[in-house]
């Protein structure tokens, strides 16, 4: 398996499938991980890819990222054995920069403006109903459907969206001038963080 481009993001399907997205464009490419895999398919997203998620249907995978002038997300039937199609798109005024799918299977978007959107994937519209929250790096959804949210002042946030309240939060240590990156649910319900320094 060899990509000729730095790879940015990957993102585990859950047919098990792997996504991996370019350093520069919104290429992305579906690798088949079988002994001797290559990439499957490919295709090109309408900005640069900042996230990617696997949808619970196991067919389609939703991509969000920036344009010249605002911010998108992206839903496409990545079917083994079809060309990938695009489904629905949504339009934001700001970078689209992370997904997460909640329990109930939308899509929560986290914007740079300090806003979290929820998207209906079937219907390909969405709604803010986080905001004021600084630029927003990350998300993740806990066992119990709590949506943690990480932000560019080092803070981890965790949200019942539904209430629009937030439940706590965490300060990861790191200080304001360390941006949380990433966030990741361990098996055990335990949340994971890595700022921008590469620290865990």
């Amino acid at each position: 398996m060899a990509c000729a481009h730095a790879v940015n993001k990957l993102a585990v399907l859950p047919d098990g499938r792997l996504a991996s997205v370019h350093e520069y464009g919104g290429g992305v490419r579906l690798w088949d991980l079988a002994p001797g895999g290559a990439a499957a398919a490919e295709f090109q997203a309408g900005g640069m890819v900042a996230a990617m998620v696997g949808l619970p249907d196991r067919r389609r995978m939703a991509v969000s990222g920036f344009y010249f002038n605002g911010g998108f997300v992206e839903v496409w039937d990545v079917t083994p054995g079809r060309i990938p199609t695009r489904e629905a798109s949504l339009r934001g005024v700001d970078s689209m920069l992370a997904l997460a799918v909640l329990a109930d299977g939308r899509l929560a978007a986290g914007c740079r403006d300090g806003s979290v959107w929820v998207v209906d994937v079937d219907a390909g519209v969405g709604e803010a109903v986080l905001e004021g929250l600084g630029n927003v790096r990350a998300l993740a959804v806990l066992p119990d459907g709590t949506l943690a949210v990480g932000l560019a002042d080092g803070t981890v946030r965790l949200w019942d969206v539904d209430r629009k309240v937030c439940v706590a939060s965490l300060d990861t240590g790191q200080g304001n001038r360390i941006s949380v990156e990433a966030l990741a649910v361990l098996a055990d319900g335990r949340l994971v963080s890595r700022g921008n320094g590469g620290d865990a």
